[in-house]
This record gives structure tokens, sequence and C-alpha cells, in this order.
């Protein structure tokens, strides 16, 4: 799991106003971050899959967030095929545990035929692949730290800053990529606090047949692991 700064101070801020004070105008500039970091997390082409928002969620938002965000990723597709089903509750104020009961059995895959040309339903097993991004949040200032990888509770530092503006970084935007096709598919998201819902996400993905090769994320709100 890749993520691009921690939740606090100015990123935390930011994603905040996009996602709860319809700062809608920030989605491009949180799409140039993304496309930056696709470079190092895999080959292209890319296909983005946004993390699904509850629906009462997305509406109050004008709409869902992550896959606004995707929409401004001109270097990749996007296959926005997860559903949350009724039933999943706000995971705020959750712990670990009721946040995975709370998703369990409720994320839904649609249309992953169509967007993968996956064989059916269910198919090919797969995993998160742990490969990361060395895109940053470096606009005005406010995202500074090099793109950092999660795994098994800890954090590590990727490197490297992100390259120049997304239009100059690969060959114009694509359909999604079939399943056994070469290229990377990326689920993505704005918060990680548990890893739940990447989690369930990418379980669904693979029941459905699709292998998701990496998860990023925008900002960590985990807590750093020891020594950090």
């Amino acid at each position: 799991m890749w993520t691009l700064a921690p939740y606090s101070g100015a990123p935390r801020e930011l994603v905040l106003a996009f996602k709860e004070r319809g700062a809608h105008a920030l989605a491009a500039w949180f799409g140039a971050l993304v496309a930056a970091a696709l470079l190092s997390i895999g080959p292209p082409p890319w296909t983005l899959v946004p993390a699904p928002s509850r629906r009462s969620a997305a509406r109050d938002r004008g709409g869902d967030h992550v896959l606004r965000i995707a929409r401004e990723v001109e270097v990749a597709a996007v296959a926005p095929v997860l559903r949350l089903a009724a039933g999943v509750a706000d995971s705020v104020g959750l712990g670990p545990g009721a946040r995975r009961r709370n998703l369990e059995g409720r994320v839904e895959v649609h249309g992953a035929a169509e967007a993968f040309g996956v064989a059916g339903d269910f198919g090919t097993a797969g995993s998160v692949g742990m490969s990361g991004a060395a895109g940053t949040f470096g606009a005005a200032g406010t995202f500074g730290a090099a793109g950092t990888r999660e795994a098994a509770g800890t954090r590590e530092v990727a490197g490297t800053r992100g390259p120049g503006p997304p239009g100059i970084l690969a060959p114009p935007r694509a359909g999604p990529r079939s399943g056994g096709a070469a290229g990377t598919t990326v689920l993505l998201d704005d918060v990680v606090t548990t890893g739940a819902t990447a989690s369930a996400c990418v379980r669904a993905l693979r029941q459905a047949g699709v292998r998701a090769n990496a998860v990023l994320v925008l900002t960590s709100a985990r807590p750093p692991g020891p020594g950090e």
C-alpha cells in the first residue's frame, strides 16, 4: 500500500476541504499527484479503480469524491466497478474489528467483465502488490514528504520526488486493460485508517477475477510504526 502524505496538518486540511467542504477544484491537483505516483507503482497502461463511497455520503458531497480524482488522472483509465451494498455504516469512530465487520460481504463488483475483459464474475486469484510510489504532494510546499509504502503496519520511505506535470508522463488515456494484459491496476482511495476498506475492495475484485497490483492512498491516518 502506498501513501503520499500523513493525514495531518496541511494534507489533512486539503483532503477535508475537497471531500467535505466543496473544494472540487482540488480534484485536478490531486489527480496530477496520482499521475506522478503511478510511474513508480508499475508499468503502463494504468487502470484506476476508485474505492467506493456510501450512496448517501456521495449525495451529500455532490458526487463520489474518489471517482472525481480518478477522472482527473489523464494518463490512466478509470474503472468505477466497486459499489457498497446497503447496510454499510459511516466508519468514523469505528475500531479495526468493527470496520472489517461493517464491510464484510458488502463491497460489490459491477461491470468487471466489460471493464477488464475477465471471463466471469469469479476467476483468477490475486493479491495486492506491495510496490510503491515515489510521487510527492509537493505543490505550494504543503505536501513535501516523499511517497511512503505501508505494509504489515509499517511505513517505509520510497525515496525520490515525483516527476513533472502529468501531461508528459505517458501516452494518452486508454480503456481499462483486460484481466490478462500487461499493465497495472491500482485501487485508489483518499485516506487509510485501518486498511479495512482497501482489504475488502481488493478481496471483492479478486473474487470477480480482477487482480489489484497496488493500493494508492492520498493520506495515511495510521499511527507510525516502531522507530518512526
